[in-house]
């Protein structure tokens, strides 16, 4: 057929169509096999082409819709049932992936690609034993791919069984020393286990590749905070800001460099900026608060708190903090309040208890200052015992 002239079967359709897509011209490819499927409607293959053109364009519930007709008309495929699987993980239906990934297991048992994305899946799911399975089982079939090993790290390491994640990576380095991820994913794991040391020589191998990786920088700045190398820790801080000057974590860590370091002003500066960056940034209020409350900034405090509050009402630790300022500036019915609400959101919180006993006791509540201090007594603060002595004295 020339190039100007128009196609008359759905099968001249569908190679254009084709063209198109090979020059990832998608939306065109597109428009041909919609062409295509309007002139032979009972052809599977004419949707499985489509569905593949709409998952290149994240069109997943398309390409599902797609991908299920071409399954109607009797196309049976693992590649059909695995990329189905990834049109419904991609649109946030892993159990229906794991359906289609199943179905792709009973045709071909040894199929890597079905462990792999199924695994992805049982992870999405968090059934972390059976993604581990699956990973496992790839690693079996090729023990030579780096990315298996990554992959089921990084679970081994959201579990806490942070030994399991290192072998894992230090397997992936081994394949490829060069490998950032798995250096990066080792340092982590290395900084959980509280080996610093070790954690900033997996960093700096990374920073020797890739000079102009801010998350590497941000990682062995933490590990030099966890040492107490405040200074060496603010360079690095600095230098991942330089990279990233739109992460507000980044912020926040040399914010709390300086707090450690003693450098309170200079820490309010970095939570500022954390919030500047991203304006709802939670720890951000609650750092620049707790900050604020140290230099004795009561009303800025307050403010910092109260947005926290708003942002998050069910995290205990604002009302709390929040009420420990309403309690340093005698303002009674507030804190209790604001206790109130902190127990609520975490009854086993003794701390709490001994200071709105506090709170009770300056109102003139004796009764109910004794119960808190009591309360607070037998989950194990000592000054529970004390204040009650000084009830009773």
């Amino acid at each position: 057929m020339k190039p100007t002239d128009k196609p008359r079967t759905a099968e001249e359709y569908w190679k254009l169509g084709q063209e198109f897509a090979d020059k990832k011209d998608y939306p065109e490819a597109i428009v041909h096999f919609t062409e295509a499927i309007h002139l032979y409607p009972k052809d599977a293959n004419l949707y499985r082409s489509q569905a593949f053109a709409h998952i290149s364009l994240k069109q997943y519930i398309e390409a599902i819709k797609d991908f299920t007709k071409a399954q109607e008309l009797g196309l049976e495929s693992i590649a059909l049932y695995i990329n189905r699987g990834i049109a419904y993980r991609m649109s946030n239906q892993p159990g229906k992936a794991i359906e289609d990934y199943n179905r792709a297991f009973q045709l071909d048992p040894n199929d890597i690609a079905v462990f792999v994305n199924r695994g992805n899946a049982y992870a999405e799911l968090g059934d972390f034993q059976k993604a581990i399975e699956d990973f496992t089982k790839a690693i079996q079939i090729d023990p030579n791919v780096l990315m298996f090993y990554n992959l089921r790290g990084n679970l081994y390491s959201e579990m806490g069984q942070y030994r399991q994640a290192m072998e894992d990576y230090s397997q992936a380095i081994e394949l490829n020393s060069r490998g950032t991820s798995a250096l990066m994913n080792r340092g982590l794991t290395y900084y959980h286990l509280k080996l610093y040391e070790e954690a900033i020589k997996d960093y700096d191998r990374v920073i020797e590749f890739d000079l102009q990786d801010s998350g590497a920088y941000s990682s062995r700045g933490s590990a030099y905070s966890a040492l107490g190398e405040n200074d060496n820790a603010v360079a690095d801080f600095k230098k991942a800001l330089e990279l990233n000057p739109n992460d507000p974590a980044i912020y926040n860590n040399l914010g709390n460099v300086y707090v450690a370091s003693k450098q309170p002003y200079l820490a309010i500066q970095s939570y500022g900026e954390a919030i500047r960056v991203k304006p709802n940034y939670l720890d951000g209020y609650y750092n620049r608060g707790n900050t604020y409350f140290i230099l004795k900034k009561y009303p800025e405090a307050l403010e910092d708190f109260s947005k926290a509050i708003q942002l998050n009402p069910n995290d205990f630790r604002f009302h709390h903090n929040r009420a420990c300022i309403y309690l340093t500036l005698n303002q009674f019915p507030e804190a209790i309040q604001d206790f109130n609400k902190t127990i609520e959101l975490n009854p086993g919180l003794a701390v709490a208890y001994l200071n709105r006993g506090r709170a009770y006791k300056g109102m003139g509540d004796k009764e109910a200052a004794r119960q808190d201090f009591q309360k607070a007594a037998e989950l194990g603060i000592g000054a529970g015992e004390g204040e009650l002595r000084k009830l009773q004295s």
